[in-house]
């Protein structure tokens, strides 16, 4: 039978060969530049600089900041294309009785010559500014103004077109309840009849810990949620 002494020798030297295999471990692991340099900050690492990943990761907040360039520019000529092809429209209808909904406006662009071209090494192009008839208004104004009779019924229905629905209140269920009750309907007899006037509509959201608890579970249920339970693909964000 081994002593007390016999057994504390033998876990000290376990113990020391886990330290070594530890220690041995973490040696390998910090080989890697990524981890050789991480700094944390509470639940943010700031890995270390890899030159395996770097140019990759700079070209991406590359584009990313040309995009963004890109996205301002382009909303600012869009204002401008909307407002000249509107105003270009409204002339040309006026003064050709018609009734186009599209201009396309005229750009050159560069291109390889070709004889045959009537253009050698240029190409006209368009951007269309599609002007459709659609239109949004303020409904609560525009139906006072209907009820204060300041448009006359006649233009209202020429300008608008005002679809009723009716809409059950929040508490339509309770007071439908009450009523077929009152007229003797009970048990699964009332509860079918519910079922015949409303719909229910069922919402599922993942729970916030559930990275955590799946782990709790048995593998033949993590097996089954793994086809229908999906992780967001990671986001990029740029900071400059």
């Amino acid at each position: 039978m081994a002593s007390a002494l016999d057994t504390l020798k033998k876990l000290a030297s376990k113990k020391a060969v886990d330290d070594s295999a530890a220690a041995g471990a973490l040696t390998t692991q910090l080989q890697d530049p990524a981890l050789a340099g991480a700094k944390r900050d509470k639940s943010v690492v700031k890995l270390g600089f890899d030159p395996a990943i770097a140019p990759q990761a700079q070209e991406a907040a590359e584009l990313r900041a040309a995009l963004a360039e890109a996205e301002a520019r382009y909303a600012m000529v869009q204002v401008n294309m909307r407002q000249y092809g509107v105003d270009k429209r409204g002339l040309y209808n006026d003064t050709f009785k018609a009734d186009v909904t599209t201009v396309a406006v005229p750009y050159s662009v560069e291109v390889p010559a070709c004889e045959e071209s009537t253009t050698p090494g240029r190409e006209t192009r368009y951007v269309s500014v599609v002007c459709t008839n659609r239109y949004t208004a303020q409904s609560q104004t525009v139906l006072q103004l209907r009820d204060s009779a300041a448009i006359s019924p006649a233009d209202f229905g020429k300008l608008f077109v005002v679809e009723e629905t009716k809409k059950l209140k929040p508490n339509a269920e309770e007071l439908v309840r009450g009523v077929l009750a009152e007229a003797g309907m009970e048990g699964d007899v009332l509860e079918n009849a519910m079922l015949a006037l409303f719909d229910t509509e069922v919402k599922l959201t993942v729970n916030k810990d559930f990275e955590k608890n799946i782990k709790e579970v048995d593998d033949a249920t993590r097996t089954l949620l793994s086809q229908c339970v999906k992780r967001v693909e990671p986001s990029l964000k740029f900071n400059g």
